[in-house]
């Protein structure tokens, strides 16, 4: 009899170990993932600030090259590695009386303002 209670003794343990180790390899994964939930956050926080600051700099330009009320629109692509290329698209009146070679001087112009994240890319167009 006494070898049954050590057989009961050692599945109660094995089985409590097992339990153990799941409940902490659950949490670990728990873990991990909010802090990966916490970066994202924390990325998507800090390119918000930059597109502000970037969309500031730019209405800025444009008041000082007369260009006032201008409708300007920033979108971004983040591709599968996580790099972003950001589109500018600007609309003023002036630019149904400007030339193409007028219009392509005030993209080169304008497109000396680099975003403050030199990993992201910026391509400017002029909408009709």
């Amino acid at each position: 009899m006494r070898e049954k209670n050590k057989f009961d003794v050692k599945n109660v343990l094995f089985v409590l170990t097992i339990t153990l180790f799941a409940v902490l390899f659950f949490l670990s994964i728990c873990t991990t993932v909010r802090g990966q939930e916490e970066t994202s956050e924390d990325m998507s926080s800090y390119y918000r600030e930059l597109e502000e600051r970037f969309m500031s700099v730019l209405r800025e330009e444009l008041e000082k090259d007369g260009f006032f009320e201008s409708g300007v629109t920033l979108s971004s692509v983040i591709s599968a590695s996580g790099i972003r290329t950001y589109h500018v698209y600007i609309h003023h009146d002036r630019f149904d009386t400007m030339d193409d070679a007028e219009k392509q001087c005030f993209l080169e112009d304008i497109s000396m303002l680099s975003f403050a994240d030199k990993n992201c890319d910026v391509i400017y167009e002029i909408l009709p």
